[in-house]
């Protein structure tokens, strides 16, 4: 029997047929003697987020990250007649290797960087719903009060460490996990909001609602702790066939599979032609 949507807990709130994971992010395999995440931090804890940034975004094109999040889960959406699968990170960015990465949070400058270098998307604020969900694994969230430090590397060192405690007896594969990070997200307002970024997420564990709503405050420089990316492979699969996801987001009849705000221009929004 599956759990109520008002309950959830380990697994999702509904049943679908099982489907494989799929390996879509592929960049130059990080050399044998790769550095950890926190290895690679240590150098840069005092550095301003530019230079931090700057840094990340080299090594990311390395290809320092886990190999585990090359292997994309699947998302499925059955909703109005049709059938809609769609692949996302396990995980949200992490820098680093399987044995020591470090979650990464990104200003939404340098996400759309190394989306359109990774060929990639982000997630709607409905696709974050569906993700929590459809997550084998979600935690409560872990917020520190408002401080200027939040945006240092410091305070992101200390979040990865709390939920790499609450994650250390994991039994399962890398499994979908969700809950933890607020996801920077594509939505129709930054159409009109260029310079801005968007976020949405930390899920209340009790009803599965968002405890954070969808939010255009922050420049597209900020970056803090609490924010995480979540890549989107760029295909999908509808009704058994391969397509484009910016596709079925272009359209007014598929978008509310994925999108609560209707159909709109993903590409625009990440400012490449996706």
């Amino acid at each position: 029997m599956n759990l109520p949507c008002t309950l959830v807990m380990l697994y999702s709130c509904f049943t679908f047929p099982e489907q494989t994971d799929r390996v879509f992010l592929k960049v130059r395999e990080a050399p044998s003697n790769a550095k950890g995440g926190s290895e690679l931090l240590q150098p840069i804890l005092q550095d301003d987020v530019k230079i931090r940034e700057a840094k990340i975004l080299e090594w990311f094109e390395q290809g320092n990250f886990p190999n585990s999040l090359s292997r994309f889960k699947a998302v499925q959406v059955q909703e109005q007649g049709h059938r809609l699968v769609y692949w996302v990170m396990s995980d949200y960015l992490a820098l680093g290797t399987d044995e020591d990465s470090v979650l990464m949070p990104l200003s939404w400058t340098a996400v759309k960087t190394l989306a359109k270098s990774w060929h990639m998307l982000l997630p709607t604020t409905k696709m974050v719903d569906q993700i929590y969900q459809q997550a084998r694994r979600i935690h409560w969230p872990h917020a520190y009060p408002p401080d200027d430090a939040m945006r240092s590397t410091s305070y992101l060192l200390n979040h990865n460490a709390w939920i790499k405690g609450m994650t250390q007896l994991e039994f399962m594969d890398h499994p979908l996990i969700a809950g933890h990070k607020k996801d920077l997200v594509v939505s129709q307002r930054l159409l009109s909001k260029p310079n801005r970024l968007a976020i949405y997420g930390w899920h209340n564990l009790g009803n599965g609602a968002a405890i954070q709503p969808l939010s255009t405050w922050h420049g597209n420089f900020y970056v803090d702790y609490s924010h995480g990316i979540r890549m989107v492979a760029p295909e999908a699969e509808l009704d058994g066939r391969m397509v484009l996801l910016r596709e079925v987001l272009k359209d007014p009849r598929l978008a509310p599979l994925i999108s609560f705000e209707g159909a709109f221009d993903v590409c625009q929004v990440l400012e490449y032609e996706c």
